[in-house]
């Protein structure tokens, strides 16, 4: 027999179990997970009263197995968990390098862009000048020119 509490062995007809002390229930059937286990097999009602300690021992044996098993895939899950919360922060950091690398790209083609703007209006206003400066100098040199010549279609005075 088994103990229906802690599924240790005891001896049977004790009337508690050694290992947790819980009261023993005589091996009477009573149906559940072990009719469920047997349906459609034709059995006497003293076969289906009787558990026997091999088809316990069988029944516990498949537990512990799917346990250590059910163990197995929480661990397992657990380290896949684990492991794509790594890459997901790392996927993160990376995102963010990418977008501040664009946000400093975008800073520098538009200050590039402003102070090309600013360079070709400068650029207009010092032709501007320019302009300026050649024609004041082509008059000065026109004024000059006009100094020098000597007035010779005046008569002599």
């Amino acid at each position: 027999m088994f103990c229906k509490k802690c599924g240790m062995k005891i001896e049977r007809g004790a009337s508690k179990c050694p290992h947790c002390g819980e009261q023993s229930v005589s091996a009477e059937y009573c149906g559940g997970f072990w009719e469920i286990t047997r349906i459609g097999q034709d059995r006497s009602e003293k076969e289906k009263s009787n558990l026997n300690t091999e088809d316990l021992s069988r029944y516990r044996d498949a537990f512990v197995s799917a346990k250590q098993t059910e163990d197995r895939m929480i661990r397992q899950y657990d380290e896949e968990i684990g492991r794509l919360k790594k890459e997901e922060n790392r996927l993160k950091s990376a995102c963010f390098r990418m977008t501040a690398l664009a946000s400093l790209l975008a800073v520098i083609v538009i200050l590039l862009f402003v102070l090309t703007v600013r360079g070709v209006f400068k650029n207009r206003d010092l032709e501007k000048e320019l302009d300026k400066y050649r024609k004041a100098e082509t008059e000065e040199v026109g004024n000059v020119s006009d100094e020098k010549d000597p007035p010779s279609a005046q008569g002599p005075e």
